[in-house]
């Protein structure tokens, strides 16, 4: 028969009188709080990088517009950004219901 060996005798109190379950749930709960935080800030960075990143392409366009160039691939260009950042604009919106 297989052992894990003896039971402590303390029970599921550690030295401090503190239940050591109480402890891991509450570094557990710290650890999803921290992980939450720092996925809503990444997300905070993607959303306002994109924004910048679609304003400098729309004043690309504009200004090949001006000087009579063609603007096809940058308004393509432009569609693919502006696709990415509304997946990246529903993923904050979803972190920060969740919080």
């Amino acid at each position: 028969m297989f052992s894990l060996g003896p039971v402590p005798a303390r029970g599921p109190f550690d030295e401090g009188g503190t239940l050591s379950c109480v402890k891991a749930l509450s570094r557990t709960a710290l650890f999803h709080t921290e992980m939450t935080e720092a996925r809503h800030e990444m997300a905070l960075r993607h959303v306002l990088s994109g924004r910048k990143i679609i304003a400098a392409q729309k004043e690309l366009i504009e200004r090949r517009r001006n000087d009579g160039k063609s603007t096809t691939e940058q308004e393509e260009l432009l569609a693919q950004f502006e696709h990415t950042q509304s997946m990246f604009e529903d993923d904050l919106l979803r972190l920060s219901q969740t919080e």
